[in-house]
């Protein structure tokens, strides 16, 4: 639930519903979105629409289309590209 809430706050125009959607199929961060494809993410999100636990999270709304994943994978690639240019050092450590 607190990863879901921080997607839905990092991440502009995204509802908290979209971000249980994500973190339920294992993306919980904005890191691992921005290693995403926006293919591949909806591709799964529309797979896991079909299981039984998709479709009572999904509902009658549906999954989000290709064109608001794309919009959430390039938000994340420019936070982490902002976070790694303010703070070199740390990344230079994760490496």
């Amino acid at each position: 639930m607190r990863a879901a809430v921080r997607l839905a706050v990092a991440i502009d125009g995204m509802m908290p519903r979209d971000a249980l959607i994500l973190v339920a199929i294992h993306r919980r961060s904005v890191a691992s979105l921005a290693r995403e494809s926006a293919a591949v993410l909806h591709r799964d999100l529309e797979r896991f629409s079909l299981s039984s636990r998709g479709q009572r999270l999904v509902g009658h709304r549906g999954v989000p289309s290709l064109r608001r994943v794309k919009s959430w994978v390039g938000q994340c690639e420019q936070l982490v590209a902002h976070w790694i240019q303010n703070h070199p050092a740390e990344t230079q450590v994760a490496a």
